[in-house]
C-alpha cells in the first residue's frame, strides 16, 4: 500500500491523506531532486479538516507543508509543497511538491567562499550547514550516517546556486561522488550510490510493459587533449589519450579539456584524462523501462544507482539490449485502486 503523509518542516506529522489523494505519482533521480504530485477533492479535503477541527489552509501551505510517500514500510520520496492549482468546476486541487534538493535552487553561497585542501563531502555539508544557519534558513536537513571521502579539493564559490554546487560533485573528474537527501531529510554521500544487483531482473514479455531506447553519440570523444593550468605557451602539462577501438567503430572524435592538474607530477592530469575518456568514448545508451509495480521485483527491492539485469531481446534490432544497467531514475504512477506502473530510466 502507498501512504501519503503531510508533515511539518521539522517532520512532525499533520495528517495521512492516503485515502483521499488521487492521481498520485512520485519520482526520484540520482544526484537530483525527488518530486511528488497528487490531487485532492476540495470537498473531501474540507471534510477531513472539519473532522480535525482545523482550517484547510492551516495544513496545506506553500513552502511549508511537506509530503512523504511510503511504499509499505519504506519511505521512497518526499518534497515540499510549492504549487497549488485549484479548479472550481472540477472541484479539485492539483498539488506538486519538489524534493528537498530543489530547495537549494533558491539558495546561494556567500559572495566569496573558498575551501583549500578540504574533503569534498565536508565541503558539501559545510555549504548546506551554512545556508541553514542563515536567518530563516532552517530546513531541518541533517548529516546522514553514510559519508564517503573525496579529495582533498580546492573550491571557490561566488554567490553560486547551492543546488548546482552540490550536484557538481557528481561530475568532477577527480574523485566524484554521489549525493542524496533522503525522505527523512538526511544528507548522505557515496563514492557510488547503489551496488550490483544481478538478482533484480526485468525481462521483456515477463514484467516489462514497455521500453524506449535512446542511443546517443552526440558528445562522443575518443581522442582527448587534457591541459594543466595555464594557456597557450604557458601550459605546464599536457596529456593526450585516445581510444583506438572507439575510433575504429565511430571515427575520430576529438575534444580538449583543462584539468585541475598543474605539472602532472602526481599523475592527477593522467587520471582526469583517463576518467573523461572512459566516460565519453562509447555511445550513451538510456533505457526508459515501464514495469508492472504489482509484480516482483517491487520498487522497494532495489534503489537508485543499483545495477539491475534487463533483457529486451526478441528483435534482431535489440540484440545488444541485454545485461546490467544502472538505475538513474525511478518514477511511479499510482491509480485510485492502488495499482502501480513504475518507470525506470537506466544507463550502461
Amino acid at each position: 500500500m502507498t501512504t501519503y503523509e503531510l508533515v511539518r518542516p521539522d517532520g512532525t506529522p499533520l495528517v495521512d491523506i492516503s485515502k483521499i489523494a488521487a492521481d498520485r505519482s512520485w519520482r526520484r533521480r540520482r544526484n537530483n531532486s525527488d518530486s511528488v504530485s497528487f490531487k485532492l477533492s476540495i470537498d473531501k479535503w474540507e471534510e477531513t479538516c472539519r473532522k480535525l477541527g482545523v482550517h484547510p489552509r492551516d495544513l496545506i501551505r506553500n513552502n511549508w507543508t511537506e509530503v512523504r510517500v511510503k511504499e509499505g514500510d519504506v519511505y521512497v520520496a518526499a518534497g515540499q509543497i510549492q504549487y497549488l492549482k485549484t479548479s472550481l468546476k472540477a472541484g479539485m486541487i492539483d498539488i506538486q511538491a519538489p524534493g528537498y534538493l530543489e530547495l537549494f535552487s533558491r539558495r546561494r553561497t556567500a559572495a566569496l567562499r573558498t575551501f583549500e585542501d578540504i574533503d569534498g563531502a565536508d565541503i558539501a555539508w559545510t555549504l548546506i550547514d551554512e545556508s541553514q544557519n542563515l536567518p530563516n534558513g532552517e530546513l531541518y536537513i541533517t548529516r546522514g550516517p553514510n559519508q564517503t571521502t573525496s579529495g582533498p579539493h580546492d573550491r571557490t564559490y561566488k554567490r553560486t546556486v547551492l543546488k548546482d554546487a552540490l550536484q557538481a560533485f557528481g561530475n568532477i573528474l577527480f574523485d566524484p561522488f554521489d549525493i542524496e537527501i533522503t525522505p527523512l531529510k538526511e544528507f548522505n554521500t557515496y563514492q557510488q550510490l547503489g551496488s550490483p544487483r544481478p538478482d533484480i531482473a526485468f525481462i521483456w514479455g515477463k514484467n516489462i510493459i514497455d521500453a524506449d531506447i535512446t542511443e546517443d553519440t552526440t558528445d562522443l570523444v575518443n581522442e582527448l587533449d587534457a591541459l594543466g593550468s595555464g594557456f597557450g605557451d604557458d601550459v605546464v602539462a599536457e596529456v593526450i589519450v585516445e581510444n583506438e577501438a572507439s575510433q575504429a567503430d565511430y571515427g575520430l572524435c576529438q575534444e580538449m579539456i583543462t584539468g585541475n592538474g598543474t605539472d602532472n607530477s602526481d599523475g592527477g592530469l593522467d587520471r582526469e584524462a583517463a576518467a573523461y575518456l572512459a566516460a565519453w568514448s562509447r555511445p550513451v545508451i538510456l533505457l526508459d523501462v515501464q514495469v508492472d509495480g504489482g509484480k516482483p521485483p517491487f520498487v522497494t527491492d532495489y534503489g537508485l544507482g543499483d545495477y539491475v539485469f534487463i533483457d529486451l531481446t526478441g528483435h534482431p534490432w535489440l540484440d545488444g539490449m541485454k545485461g546490467m544497467f544502472r538505475v538513474q531514475e525511478q518514477s511511479c504512477a499510482i491509480s485510485d485502486d492502488d495499482q502501480r506502473v513504475v518507470t525506470l530510466t537506466v544507463s550502461q
